[in-house]
């Protein structure tokens, strides 16, 4: 066998060597998706979860834009209601009172009627039984004349820096009864019932910017209080009730029930 000259150089498998390049490349960026859906994705999307529990009419959400809310064409028309008193709107006679055991069935089909999916019935049943985050009496409805419920308005215990504060989510209306004044007579009411507690000082709302300041929210930046995932600032409102106490701020957390 003759032996090979010194000349002659050794040939390299250059198709091969690329594609095992484009390969490991390919491998890199699949890892990088997956950590950034991983740490930011989930985040995000619990975000908007709670995005959509703070609205009260069904629709798309797109998670970067602020939709009509189903009340914003209605604002409050006198004092809040209190238990059991009837509120008038200038389409329908509303009562609201706090829901009642045998309102449950209809409670949880009212949510999930106003909604896209049953995820904030489901959230209602789950904060029932938080027996750290439910209140009694702080569940209201708004019905009408004969007895068909028509919206629903939630507050429960959340904590603002370890303290005690309360979050008021979700708020629902059936969609025939929208743009008719139901859910604010709800909001006004459950507000009502919360500030005569005279307990916890902040109460917390995500949802439209243009919608709830009528019942006296304003952004929860002037407050120092934040949520633990990034919302529009204009978004995150909380109201400070006159009762007695400090007033917590800090980061919010919400109740387990919620995900976030």
């Amino acid at each position: 066998m003759a032996a090979r000259s010194s000349s002659e150089k050794p040939s390299y498998d250059f198709a091969g060597v690329f594609l095992a390049a484009v390969f490991l490349a390919a491998a890199v960026v699949v890892l990088a998706v997956v950590f950034f859906a991983v740490a930011i994705g989930v985040p995000f999307a619990a975000g908007r979860r709670l995005w959509f529990q703070a609205r009260n009419h069904r629709g798309a959400v797109a998670s970067s834009k602020l939709l009509d809310h189903g009340e914003m064409d209605k604002g409050p028309s006198g004092p809040a209601p209190g238990r059991g008193e009837t509120r008038m709107s200038k389409d329908q006679d509303w009562v609201v009172r706090p829901e009642r055991p045998a309102d449950r069935e209809a409670v949880h089909a009212l949510n999930a009627a106003a909604f896209e999916t049953a995820m904030e019935a489901d959230l209602v049943d789950a904060l029932r039984r938080d027996e750290q985050a439910w209140i009694e009496g702080l569940s209201y409805v708004a019905e009408t004349p004969d007895g068909e419920l028509a919206a629903y308005a939630l507050i429960t215990r959340c904590l603002v820096d370890e303290q005690p504060a309360l979050v008021l989510a979700p708020v629902a209306t059936l969609p025939k009864y929208q743009r008719q004044g139901a859910g604010s007579a709800v909001i006004e009411a459950v507000v009502d019932a919360a500030r005569a507690r005279g307990q916890e000082r902040l109460i917390t709302v995500l949802g439209h910017p243009e919608y709830y300041p009528r019942f006296g929210f304003t952004r929860a930046s002037e407050f120092g209080v934040r949520p633990g995932f990034e919302v529009p600032d204009e978004a995150m409102m909380a109201m400070v009730f006159e009762n007695e106490g400090p007033v917590p701020s800090g980061t919010i957390r919400y109740p387990a029930a919620f995900g976030v």
